[in-house]
């Protein structure tokens, strides 16, 4: 899926090295992002200025940011960044920003996600624009795209999801709606984590092993759309749906590979789909059914 954007707001003004602040900007103008440039003070003055800069692409160096966990509240920091969704990316390009990169892992809990780290040279060759690159495309993906979760939370005595989305949608979606009813005693239903890229709803197992609802059948069944195959499907479960589209896709005398191929869906995603580990949204289903050139009533039907 593309994202466009209209405008990125970054903040290079915590990068101790000119050269480096100028690279930066140099890059995002090269690549083709649009940004307006702001300055927000981290030094205490965050949970004040933060509120009107939503999304604000920060740009730091490890060691700063490390310091400023350090004088920061936890729990206001945790609330600021689910509610105004910025992202960091910080850079270790001295001694300095070295001294902290063990305690990564614990920095981007702390930053709730929100937080990548990139290894940079003063020059700024390839290999690091590419990162520099890809580490954009994912925050701009991840967060800025309209159809990424935002946020997913068990609500225990409903028994489903309070779910919210980038552009603002959310509500609430019940296990039965899901197909997940028969899943309760196998998943650990009251732990959902979101998908990196915010695709999906991550489930696990008790033994550990992934369970994926895609995010965009979960925004259909929130839209609840008059469509007579999207509401068949969300009364079927995962099991059901993926059982049927295997026995189709053998009676076309396919593999998993050549259906893969047909479609550009990724192998492993149509194995978890056949498995019953993925709930597709309907246009998936309806790639799937074009790749086996029949149509989406047979595939769902059988």
């Amino acid at each position: 899926m593309v994202t466009t954007v209209k405008e990125l707001k970054i903040d290079v003004s915590h990068v101790g090295a000119k050269k480096v602040r100028s690279a930066l900007k140099q890059l995002l103008t090269q690549e083709g992002f649009t940004f307006h440039e702001i300055t927000v003070d981290l030094k205490g003055g965050l949970l004040d200025k933060i509120e009107i800069h939503n999304s604000t692409l920060f740009f730091t160096d490890l060691h700063q940011l490390a310091k400023l966990t350090r004088q920061s509240d936890k729990k206001c920091w945790s609330y600021y960044i689910r509610k105004n969704q910025p992202h960091f990316i910080s850079l270790i390009r001295s001694s300095k920003d070295e001294n902290y990169a063990d305690f990564i892992d614990d920095l981007v809990r702390f930053f709730d996600g929100r937080l990548s780290v990139v290894r940079i040279r003063e020059n700024m060759d390839a290999s690091v624009r590419k990162t520099l690159k890809n580490e954009i495309r994912k925050y701009i993906e991840r967060h800025l795209s309209p159809d990424s979760l935002m946020e997913v939370s068990y609500i225990e005595k409903d028994k489903g999801y309070q779910v919210s989305f980038n552009d603002g949608v959310s509500g609430f979606v019940s296990l039965e709606e899901m197909g997940l009813e028969e899943y309760e005693e196998q998943l650990m239903i009251d732990r959902p984590a979101i998908e990196e890229m915010g695709k999906a709803i991550e489930l696990f197992s008790h033994e550990g092993e992934l369970f994926e609802i895609d995010a965009l059948a979960v925004k259909t069944l929130l839209s609840k759309p008059e469509h007579e195959v999207v509401n068949e499907q969300s009364k079927e479960t995962a099991t059901q749906v993926g059982e049927r589209i295997r026995s189709v896709r053998k009676k076309e005398s396919l593999t998993q590979q050549e259906l893969s191929q047909n479609t550009g869906i990724d192998q492993a995603i149509i194995s978890k789909i056949e498995n019953g580990k993925h709930i597709p949204r309907y246009d998936t289903l309806k790639r799937i059914a074009d790749g086996m050139g029949i149509s989406v009533s047979r595939l769902v039907g059988g």
